[in-house]
């Protein structure tokens, strides 16, 4: 809850607009939960004009998918807050990660979101 308080006071104090990042998934169970991730994403996805695509691209069409599983928490609370993903995910072989790319705009954040960190827009402003 700390890091995402300063986060959201870094932004409003420097008047940013929006906030780039990347949630990764782990790869230790072959990339089932990913590929079942990328797929449970594809709802919320950024406009065209805010998409980016992986240099190395996460294989997903390769992968059985898990038969269930859950949104690893960070990218629920990113999506919960109003983000959105950016495309599809890259692969971090090194890490062995799928890497979500992740835009948050601070004009679409939820209003729950936004009154818990102080990101409502200042009336004075």
């Amino acid at each position: 809850m700390l890091l995402w308080a300063g986060l959201a006071r870094y932004l409003k104090t420097n008047r940013y607009s929006h906030a780039v990042g990347c949630a990764s998934v782990t790869l230790a169970d072959g990339g089932r939960l990913a590929a079942f991730v990328r797929d449970e994403v594809q709802r919320h996805l950024a406009p065209l004009d805010y998409r980016v695509f992986p240099r190395v691209p996460f294989p997903h069409e390769q992968i059985e998918r898990a038969a269930q599983g859950e949104l690893p928490p960070l990218i629920r609370g990113y999506l919960r807050a109003g983000a959105r993903v950016c495309g599809e995910p890259a692969w971090d072989p090194q890490f062995g990660t799928a890497d979500f790319p992740i835009l948050v705009a601070v004009d679409n954040v939820n209003r729950r979101f936004a009154r818990h960190f102080d990101l409502a827009p200042d009336a004075t402003a």
